[in-house]
């Protein structure tokens, strides 16, 4: 199919480095064509990367785009909806904060951070703060829904620029115990490379727990949970209930009941879960 749009000059072949075969953008008139078709934001890609005149090289985060890429196609062969970072870019022109690619699925809707090079300080924090975002469910509506779940992509044997290993699970886990106010579930996805490419990834949900919220659970569980007639389990902190129960319906629940507290009720895998939510609900007031 592609030679056929290299011979019609539909699209350009871009040769990448390190063994990483074609890039194939769209040429002045394929884009032409798109935008006759109906596809009125198709440009051009001819511009796309850097030449002295002889040579042609990708911009400089051409192996993260390409995990991107890979990823957000394998979650469109498991049959999500798909939003690259461009798109997001394109739709969303007011936000400041845009992740590198989301994916839908029925309630699901993923917000994709793509873990490849060394990030620090005020980057690392923004990363954390946006995961945190999610998580709780406060992020605002981007392209018009809501993204809910937090994953976080990255290479195992990942190296920095001085070729020394990059634990990105463990950064972006510190991070987040370092800025945010309660636990944050986030979904790991472990990406596996033939060459530069994705050839699998395994996902993995991890709850990322906050030194204050483990603090508050074992004063939680030093005052002990009551069970109350009615079947729930209630501890006391500071004046604040916390509640976690389980129905046949709903599973495993919890809540906080008190003085100027939200009446918001949650869902939770397990008792252990439930409990620990009510801790990070506590620490975040």
């Amino acid at each position: 199919m592609i030679r056929g749009w290299l011979e019609r000059r539909l699209v350009i072949a871009r040769q990448l480095p390190d063994g990483a075969r074609r890039a194939v953008a769209l040429s002045e008139s394929g884009a032409r064509l798109l935008q006759d078709a109906g596809y009125t934001s198709a440009r051009s890609g001819k511009d796309w990367g850097e030449t002295d005149g002889k040579r042609w090289w990708p911009n400089h985060t051409w192996r993260h785009d390409l995990i991107a890429a890979g990823i957000l196609s394998l979650l469109f062969e498991d049959g999500y909806a798909i939003h690259s970072e461009k798109m997001l870019r394109r739709d969303n022109p007011g936000l400041t904060k845009i992740p590198d690619g989301m994916a839908l699925k029925g309630d699901r809707i993923i917000w994709l951070e793509v873990e490849s090079t060394r990030k620090t300080g005020k980057a690392m924090r923004e990363l954390a703060s946006a995961l945190q975002t999610v998580a709780i469910g406060e992020c605002c509506a981007v392209s018009g829904v809501q993204p809910n779940v937090a994953m976080v992509a990255y290479v195992e044997s990942a190296r920095d620029e001085r070729g020394h290993g990059l634990n990105h699970r463990q950064r972006v886990t510190s991070a987040i115990q370092t800025t945010s106010r309660q636990d944050v579930e986030v979904s790991w996805a472990r990406c596996q490379l033939v060459g530069c490419g994705v050839a699998n990834v395994t996902d993995e949900k991890e709850l990322v727990p906050v030194d204050k919220s483990s603090r508050i659970l074992k004063v939680l569980d030093a005052s002990g949970w009551t069970e109350e007639p009615n079947g729930l389990l209630v501890a006391t902190y500071e004046g604040t209930r916390a509640i976690a129960w389980e129905d046949e319906v709903m599973g495993w629940s919890y809540l906080l009941e008190g003085e100027d507290v939200p009446y918001s009720a949650h869902q939770a895998d397990n008792m252990t879960a439930a409990k620990r939510g009510c801790a990070s609900l506590l620490a975040a007031r």
